[in-house]
């Protein structure tokens, strides 16, 4: 059975109900720390890898008589450092902001972890070394 040459339509997409709004991609959207949900370790190279996820909850925990926790300290230290809007991810429906890691930046991270993170999060010591940048995964709002 041949197909036909033309198909009839009978609604347009709109007409349908169809559209979708997509966020638009805005790098210079400002970093918000307040809005992030997750960070992402990344290996660093042509193809780099997730080598650990931390979400907010987790990061949020405290040590006993601790005012701050590691994750607050985290985002201080992204906030001052040069972040970079990456991108949007369709996916996680969030902008993606990127902190490149230098010796400075893993020695205040190191830092904030032996102060500030319970030991259920010292295992980020073992993925920072091999780490190339974070990841903050801040969805809109």
């Amino acid at each position: 059975m041949p197909l036909p040459e033309t198909i009839s339509v009978r609604y347009t997409d709109e007409e349908a109900g169809y559209v979708t709004v997509r966020p638009v991609v805005d790098p210079a959207r400002p970093f918000s720390p307040g809005q992030c949900t997750l960070a992402i370790l990344e290996s660093g190279g042509v193809s780099p890898r997730h080598l650990m996820e931390l979400d907010r909850e987790a990061g949020l925990k405290r040590r006993i008589f601790r005012k701050q926790s590691f994750w607050e300290a985290l985002l201080e230290i992204a906030a001052s450092e040069n972040i970079q809007y990456h991108g949007y991810s369709y996916g996680r429906g969030a902008d993606i902001y990127r902190l490149d890691l230098d010796g400075e930046i893993v020695g205040q991270i190191t830092e904030a972890l032996k102060r500030l993170a319970p030991r259920g999060l010292h295992i980020v010591f073992g993925t920072l070394p091999a780490a190339a940048s974070i990841l903050f995964v801040c969805p809109r709002a």
